[in-house]
């Protein structure tokens, strides 16, 4: 990549953060159940907090694909998380994000239960990892 390139990378993942923590401050003002608004902004927070997921961690298994942005790619060194369980709940969560609001499964008719959507933390989990970074030896 060249320096235009990773500017406009680096853009795209602030923007990717800036609409999943704008989502997750107006959510945290909910009180009882969400108008459509306010589930269209659920919404928007998953798909956000799904891209900042896989940039960070990959996909389920922790690996990404060819194409796809990595923080390798600014840094110009091999990246992980600094807290492998961190990195898997994070990787964890994208699973629950498909079945329940990214993909049309059965999961949405035959999970009765819900999930329960903590979308500060999930804000604030995601904020803590993009603004850390570790380098294996």
């Amino acid at each position: 990549m060249n320096h235009d390139d990773l500017l406009g990378g680096i853009g795209h993942v602030q923007y990717e953060w800036t609409q999943m923590a704008g989502c997750a401050a107006r959510l945290e003002l909910v009180v009882g159940i969400r108008t459509p608004e306010e589930n269209a902004t659920l919404e928007a927070l998953l798909v956000h907090l799904r891209c900042l997921v896989n940039f960070l961690c990959g996909n389920h298994a922790g690996q990404w694909m060819r194409k796809d942005m990595k923080p390798a790619d600014f840094v110009r060194t091999a990246w992980v998380l600094p807290d492998e369980e961190m990195d898997r709940r994070l990787r964890g969560r994208l699973s629950i994000i498909n079945k329940s609001r990214a993909h049309l499964s059965w999961e949405r008719v035959t999970n009765r239960a819900g999930v329960m959507w903590p979308t500060g933390l999930l804000a604030h989990e995601v904020h803590c990892r993009c603004t850390s970074s570790s380098t294996r030896s």
